[in-house]
């Protein structure tokens, strides 16, 4: 996996399932085989982020790529190095009267 289909999977996958819980998803750029993530917004301190984490993040990553070492926080403060993932939105499909 490269870096590419990291940033792939986080922008066409995750931040659109982050963003429509109202929820906001940081990267850390570690380097791989580490993908550091970090969540905000109503995930910030929800009990519920270990199941997202465990049921959703680490899957998705690790489909990707099998080798990765998933670390995941959350929180209203925002590690340093940390940059925001903006949700890259699919184009609407055509309506067909």
């Amino acid at each position: 996996m490269s870096q590419a289909e990291l940033d792939r999977v986080l922008t066409e996958i995750i931040a659109p399932l982050i963003e429509a819980d109202d929820g906001e998803l940081y990267s850390t750029p570690e380097g791989l085989p580490i993908v550091r993530l970090h969540l905000k917004g109503r995930f910030a301190g929800c009990p519920g982020n270990q199941i997202v984490e465990s049921k959703i993040l680490q899957p998705l990553i690790q489909a990707a790529y099998p080798e990765a070492q998933l670390i995941v926080s959350s929180g209203a403060i925002v590690p340093s190095s940390a940059e925001r993932v903006i949700a890259r939105n699919n184009p609407a499909p055509e309506t067909v009267y």
